[in-house]
């Protein structure tokens, strides 16, 4: 039920969360992504980056990686790995793991 409602908001807000950046990923990677954005903010996003087959949401996600580790400090790069990790993890597994790209983009 949750991963229905945060689908659905993601759909209507995908132009402002840049969705169509969300790489896509296993789902066991998806959880180690976003375990790793927890506990060291940004290495998850790079690792992510790494991961993934798109070059654009690779350059995307590197981008955003490095960003949330130099703003980690203010605490405001930490808060947004944490909810990047959780929107990759919900991209990867629930209601949103079949939606095709497109629909995000």
């Amino acid at each position: 039920m949750v991963e229905a409602g945060l689908a659905k908001v993601i759909y209507d807000n995908r132009k402002n969360l840049q969705i169509s950046k969300i790489p896509k990923l296993e789902e066991t990677m998806a959880l180690v992504v976003l375990i790793l954005n927890i506990i060291f903010p940004g290495i998850g996003t790079i690792v992510a980056a790494i991961l993934t087959d798109s070059d654009e949401k690779r350059k995307w996600n590197l981008i955003f990686g490095v960003l949330q580790i130099l703003l980690s400090f203010l605490l405001i790069g930490w808060l947004w790995s944490i909810l990047w990790g959780v929107i990759i993890y919900y991209r990867n597994t629930g209601a949103m793991k079949n939606m095709p790209d497109a629909l995000l983009s």
